[in-house]
């Protein structure tokens, strides 16, 4: 399944280049060049200001995923973005990425003085204590993994999007802990690329385009409720998906007289 991951989300996010490269100089620009530039002048993050700024710059980077997300999911449907969707969009995960911007801020905010306060601590107790909030932090952060593709693909209802993220975490580990590593290394080519590619937009595509794959697993258990789920017929699931990319590859795309 990896490789017609790893070649479905290329391909969708060459097929979207430009809107891909808007976006996410979008997003840069607005989301860290603006708070950069303000803070100076309300005494810096230190300050009350400017951490109001940095906690509301925070807020804007959910909002711009959520935007990012509903246009993602276009594209792994090989639909093309445009502008008048975005209204669509934002009924659909505007109040959901705002409110799990809200909840991360408080969270990581506690977690981090929680750590800090058994930190200080010279007992067993703390150290348990400091595991399991680092643990359950682990866990969150994989778990969200899946949070705004199921906003986009199969529901809105925000406790329903945080018991479906779990849900399929759980039911999916090694496949979550792939997804990960494929997202920390588009972390490290967007920082490479100060952002442009693959940017904050191939990053939730990836995301985006890993559950829709996967989501074909449970339309087949759902059909077909005998079947043993280290059975799953996944050639035949993934067909259509692998056949509408075709025979794409690199050397085609650069040097489509050759291939």
């Amino acid at each position: 399944m990896f490789g017609l991951l790893i070649k479905k989300w290329f391909f969708d996010l060459w097929d979207n280049l430009l809107p891909a490269f808007i976006l996410n100089a979008a997003v840069g620009f607005f989301v860290l060049g603006v708070p950069l530039v303000l803070a100076p002048w309300v005494g810096g993050f230190s300050s009350v200001a400017g951490q109001l700024i940095y906690a509301l710059s925070i807020l804007v980077v959910y909002v711009a995923v959520g935007i990012i997300n509903g246009y993602t999911w276009r594209m792994s449907k090989g639909e093309r973005c445009h502008i008048s969707a975005l209204g669509d969009i934002l009924k659909r995960g505007f109040r959901q990425s705002l409110a799990l911007g809200l909840i991360n801020v408080v969270l990581f905010e506690a977690v981090g003085f929680a750590i800090r306060f058994y930190g200080k601590q010279n007992d067993a107790i703390s150290g348990i204590m400091t595991a399991i909030l680092i643990w359950a932090t682990i866990f969150w952060v994989f778990m969200l993994q899946y949070f705004f593709p199921i906003n986009a693909q199969l529901d809105t209802k925000l406790s329903k999007l945080f018991r479906k993220s779990a849900l399929i975490f759980m039911d999916n580990t090694l496949f979550s802990f792939g997804i990960a590593i494929g997202s920390i290394v588009i972390i490290v080519i967007s920082a490479i690329t100060l952002s442009l590619f693959p940017g904050i937009v191939g990053l939730v595509l990836w995301q985006q385009t890993a559950l829709k794959l996967r989501l074909y697993k449970y339309d087949h258990l759902e059909a077909n409720p005998n079947t043993p789920k280290n059975a799953i017929p996944w050639d035949h699931l993934l067909r259509e998906e692998s056949d509408r990319i075709g025979h794409r590859t690199l050397k085609g795309m650069f040097f489509p007289w050759r291939d």
